[in-house]
């Protein structure tokens, strides 16, 4: 296996940095892994685990980050959802200018609202871990917790979970998910998708609700998975092995 350091652009010229994981044997099977809200291609362990655990079984990855993420350029102040749709979408041509013609998603958390508004008909599966399916619910988190912060600043800092580190998360960003109705994009996504559930999520709240949403997707072999006594980060390596097995079973099954 090789992994490769890739550049490319999204709409607004901004570069974009990834990591290529390629296997032995030349595929035109590959994955994009779509990231967190605030995280990056390196931030949760799972992310690179799952990389080099698909690659290792012929199926090619790319993890990259969004524009003022990682090592891309940007500021993630300026991010929106919208915004990382498109940078998703350049990144949708960028493997395929590269000769791959079989492509599956895997979003995360936030990630899994981008690759679901993102998705088309060349997206083969969808794989969702701890997807975020409401972000009304985000919006009403963080305005009572930092409204005035964000109508006076217009941003606020957020600290990452693991590693501490502080974002600048603007206000765009959170007027975004009040408005947005995740219903239409759900019901268009005709291809097999996978999620899984933390059973101990404390960042998305309303499991009810997020279940309820999943089963809009129409596709008769959806399956969704509870993941016991596991994080929305799925940082216990018992619990990540798990998730990135079935993961790699469904993606070798449908793509």
């Amino acid at each position: 296996m090789a992994e490769v350091k890739v550049e490319f652009e999204n709409k607004k010229g901004q570069k974009l940095v990834g990591v290529l994981h390629e296997p032995k044997e030349k595929t035109d099977k590959i994955v994009i892994i779509v990231n967190t809200f605030t995280g990056d291609k390196d931030y949760q362990p799972i992310i690179k685990d799952c990389a080099e655990f698909l690659s290792m079984n012929k199926i090619a990855v790319l993890r990259f980050d969004f524009a003022g993420t990682g090592e891309s350029e940007g500021d993630y102040k300026d991010a929106t959802i919208s915004s990382e749709v498109e940078d998703l979408k350049s990144a949708i041509d960028f493997v395929e200018e590269h000769g791959y013609k079989k492509i599956g998603l895997i979003g995360f958390s936030m990630g899994a609202t981008v690759a679901i508004i993102a998705y088309n008909s060349k997206i083969k599966t969808l794989v969702l871990w701890s997807p975020l399916l409401n972000p009304k619910i985000m919006y009403e988190r963080y305005m009572k917790r930092f409204g005035d912060e964000f109508k006076i600043k217009g941003f606020i800092l957020k600290e990452r979970r693991i590693d501490k580190k502080k974002v600048r998360v603007g206000y765009n960003m959170i007027k975004e998910w009040k408005n947005l109705n995740m219903k239409p994009f759900l019901e268009t996504v005709d291809c097999p998708v996978l999620a899984f559930i933390a059973e101990d999520d404390k960042e998305i709240c309303n499991r009810e609700e997020n279940l309820k949403l999943f089963k809009l997707m129409p596709h008769e072999k959806n399956k969704l998975v509870i993941v016991k006594d596991a994080d929305h980060d799925f940082l216990d390596s018992e619990k990540a092995v798990k998730v990135i097995d079935l993961t790699k079973k469904w993606i070798r099954k449908w793509l």
